[in-house]
């Protein structure tokens, strides 16, 4: 049994593939010399006894010795073997590299439908090992997927509240990773967390300054307690990039004359 059924661009795979294959050499040769024949993508999975394969394929149009063609390659792509039952991506690709379509089919397929309806920042914490599990039903909620994702954070250790988490992100549209740093440099997560929310900056990621007090500190190894109000933390900002600002000079100073030393002494050498 093999059953192969396109999941995106099947009008186009008819229409910029297979009717140009149908045309008489005198016309293929016009349209590919004349630039009106295209490169198609196009999204399919195939089913056998043994496997399903998911794959984005690409054809691009050729002329060679006067001989026209399309030359096939496969861009990303999902093998699930039946008998082991176990999910391999192709490429050495990661699940978030993969096209949406691919996804969500595979998603279909094992009737984890649940998936489409979190949170877009939840479900860009979805790594490969996640959506594994996901697949054999091992993780069932976007409370489960948040802690495998904070197993191995870098505040695995932190004591995330996932509730809060969870409220902080849900409507923000991007990767909760770029959040990563306040994590890592706060006194307490969770404060921070509420920070956040109460401040509506997640949404807003208006200012500029807090993420710069928040560079400063991983830079100094000096946690944040977010129980500060904002124009205290803009205070300790600048003092942050006062003491930066003073040690780049002094570092830069010391440098510049260990260079010196060692171009003179060189010089000396040689006239020696």
């Amino acid at each position: 049994m093999e059953e192969l059924k396109f999941i995106a661009n099947e009008d186009g795979y008819q229409s910029r593939y297979l009717d140009i294959l149908e045309l008489d050499n005198e016309r293929q040769r016009r349209l590919f010399y004349g630039s009106r024949l295209y490169s198609i993508n196009y999204v399919t999975r195939k089913e056998t006894d043994t496997h399903i394969y998911w794959s984005l394929s690409n054809k691009e149009p050729k002329l060679f010795n006067n001989k026209f063609f399309f030359a096939h390659k496969n861009l990303q792509g999902v093998t699930y073997d039946k008998k082991t039952k176990s999910i391999k991506i192709w490429f050495g690709q990661k699940i978030y590299e993969l096209e949406r379509t691919i996804v969500d089919d595979i998603l279909n397929t094992f009737d984890c439908r649940w998936v489409h309806s979190i949170p877009l920042s939840i479900n860009k914490i979805i790594s490969t090992t996640i959506f594994k599990r996901i697949l054999k039903k091992k993780i069932t909620t976007q409370e489960e997927i948040c802690r495998d994702y904070f197993k191995v954070s870098p505040f695995k250790d932190k004591e995330v509240d996932i509730d809060l988490y969870i409220k902080t992100f849900e409507n923000y549209q991007g990767s909760t990773k770029a959040f990563n740093k306040y994590f890592i440099i706060a006194q307490d997560c969770n404060v921070m967390l509420k920070f956040l929310v109460d401040n509506n900056y997640v949404q807003a990621y208006s200012n500029y300054l807090i993420d710069e007090l928040v560079n400063s500190a991983i830079i100094l190894d000096k946690p944040i307690d977010f129980n500060m109000s904002i124009d205290e933390l803009l205070k300790l900002n600048d003092q942050y990039g006062e003491y930066i600002r003073q040690q780049d000079i002094i570092y830069e100073f010391f440098n510049e004359y260990n260079y010196e030393r060692a171009t003179g002494k060189a010089r000396f050498l040689e006239s020696s």
